[in-house]
């Protein structure tokens, strides 16, 4: 989900560049986030190389909905998870992708536990619900964007 969500992103800000350069000032999320990681300005970040820009972007957090919408509404306007999917439908995909990182991070930096110190488990059926999940979440992205 972390992944689509970068390279949504990513592709979003190139053709933002490419097509309608005018607008790349409305990038001021994009910009804030930048500036935590050193650039002095959009300005300064444009004149990158394209390489180097994409670096940037590919270490920016998409680790939920909450913190990649502001990136997005950049580029797409206010607010605009909502006017794609609905508040209700945007609510349970957050759920879930909160869900999801809760459980990623219980895996890759606990060793298989919950902060709670219980084990995950999973089974057959659990591996595919997620990755029914993951293609929802995927379709879910690209048809609103």
């Amino acid at each position: 989900m972390e992944a689509c969500l970068l390279l949504q992103h990513a592709n979003s800000v190139a053709l933002l560049i490419r097509f309608e350069p005018n607008r790349t000032k409305s990038l001021v999320n994009l910009e804030a986030q930048l500036k935590k990681r050193g650039v002095k300005s959009l300005d300064e970040w444009l004149s990158f190389d394209t390489e180097t820009r994409f670096q940037y972007l590919r270490e920016l957090s998409f680790s939920s909905l909450q913190s990649a919408g502001p990136l997005f509404d950049d580029i797409y306007g206010s607010g605009c998870f909502d006017a794609a999917w609905g508040a209700q439908a945007h609510k349970r995909l957050a759920s879930q992708y909160r869900d999801y990182q809760t459980l990623r991070n219980g895996i890759l930096h606990r060793g298989g536990e919950l902060n709670s110190g219980i084990m995950i488990q999973a089974n057959d059926s659990d591996l595919k619900a997620t990755f029914g999940d993951s293609v929802r979440f995927r379709d879910s992205i690209l048809e609103s964007l």
